[in-house]
């Protein structure tokens, strides 16, 4: 109860700031400073790409300030806060900690935080989308679209882990792929987002069943993540009568 009251109060300070405040106005959705850092890390991170494999040293700052951020996003609960910090921690230690014996493994436990990280994340959003309570209600845009991309990213560190685990589990296209056909780690998050938005280009292609059914099962979340945040936004602006009171309950 005294975690929940804390949670509370900070989210009351929070909006009485905001509200008294009009240049913070568009601080209100408590996803829309994730989303910046997100859609910041996915237009600059393939520039910066150094030998096709690791990121310069200001990306791996920019990868880890999107984790912190996200605590603080999803933190309207003591379980999701605690919960979240001890993930963020982890993953902190494993990328800027020492290295622990055997690379390899030191590279998975990497991974597997991150993907855990990020699915914890994505659902924790995704709840403050579409679950109507005082303090988990997000901004049902600014939220839509963030756990849209956390999705996307999510799925990316999938498939990294996977060809980390089997390197045929992805081939590049000969004619049409650039690196000297060599994936890398851009090309997960570019493959990810081409296959959530089902576009899907062909030059990079999933090659084991694992990869294949993880890629249809990111097709399927995405057109169906889509359709189902329209209908709650519909639904959301008809309950809070935002229309316009055209329609009457009667006609």
């Amino acid at each position: 109860m005294e975690g929940r009251t804390v949670l509370q109060l900070m989210s009351k300070v929070e909006h009485n700031l905001v509200s008294n405040i009009p240049v913070l106005g568009w601080l209100q959705g408590r996803c829309l400073p994730l989303m910046i850092a997100v859609l910041g890390l996915l237009i600059i991170y393939p520039i910066f790409e150094v030998d096709g494999t690791s990121p310069a040293l200001s990306m791996r700052l920019l990868f880890s300030a999107v984790p912190i951020i996200a605590v603080f996003t999803v933190s309207t609960h003591r379980w999701t806060m605690v919960t979240a910090f001890v993930l963020v921690g982890l993953i902190i230690a494993l990328e800027w900690g020492p290295e622990l014996g055997d690379g390899r493994v030191m590279e998975a436990a990497r991974s597997v935080a991150a993907i855990v990280f990020y699915v914890f994340c994505t659902f924790a959003i995704i709840r403050s989308v579409f679950i109507h309570h005082d303090t988990l209600k997000d901004h049902p845009v600014y939220g839509g679209i963030t756990a849209y991309l956390m999705m996307g990213l999510s799925f990316s560190m999938m498939y990294r882990f996977v060809f980390f685990l089997n390197g045929d589990a992805f081939v590049a296209h000969p004619d049409i792929h650039g690196h000297d056909h060599v994936i890398t780690w851009s090309d997960f998050i570019y493959f990810s987002f081409i296959t959530l938005t089902t576009v899907g280009y062909g030059d990079v292609i999933p090659s084991s069943n694992f990869t294949r059914g993880l890629a249809v099962l990111e097709s399927i979340a995405g057109v169906l993540y889509v359709a189902v945040l329209i209908a709650q936004l519909v639904i959301d602006r008809r309950l809070s009568g935002d229309c316009g009171g055209d329609v009457s309950p009667e006609e």
